[in-house]
């Protein structure tokens, strides 16, 4: 009966994961968003009746606050239990039309922050919940590579893709 930690849970890929992972019973998912404003959770409320456990909880990995407050949110949540698998899905890309040439220190630092930062503190803050043989995966972009984005639109998103090939 694994338990799963997914950080950026309320969209896209990482809303994917939790679909995904919550079709089985055997399964125990803390899926984070930034923000547990309604309209942002409207993705994972609807999983709410699959068979999974499912635990929503705030983590803005922007925010060293946030992350030691889901350090905390965790304890209480699960005690003891071990996280067998933490996704650190969570990432930005602020803007995504500067190129190497107009990028701005800001949009590099916001980026690193959220993308790079973040999820290290993450890994830190749950260290303790991570058992032997706990999987830790961050994911990334073919945009952090520049032999996989070959053909994309590389000169733009700079910040982004700085921070996704220091993931």
């Amino acid at each position: 009966m694994p338990t799963w930690l997914i950080t950026g849970s309320n969209r896209g890929l990482g809303l994917e994961f939790v679909t995904q992972l919550s079709q089985d019973a055997g399964n125990t998912i803390i899926a984070t968003s930034r923000s547990l404003s309604p309209s942002n959770l409207a993705g994972l409320k609807a999983l709410d009746g699959n068979a999974a456990t499912l635990h929503i909880l705030e983590c803005d990995t922007s925010s060293p606050h946030s992350i030691t407050a889901l350090g905390d949110q965790v304890t209480a949540l699960i005690g003891d239990t071990k996280i067998d698998y933490l996704l650190n899905n969570a990432g930005v890309n602020v803007a995504s039309q500067q190129t190497g040439l107009t990028v701005t220190p800001e949009a590099i630092l916001e980026n690193m922050q959220t993308n790079v930062i973040g999820p290290a503190m993450i890994v830190q803050v749950l260290e303790k919940h991570l058992g032997k043989g706990g999987v830790v995966m961050n994911m990334t972009s073919g945009l952090g590579s520049m032999s996989d984005a070959k053909g994309a639109e590389t000169t733009k998103c700079t910040a982004y893709s700085i921070s996704k090939a220091g993931r």
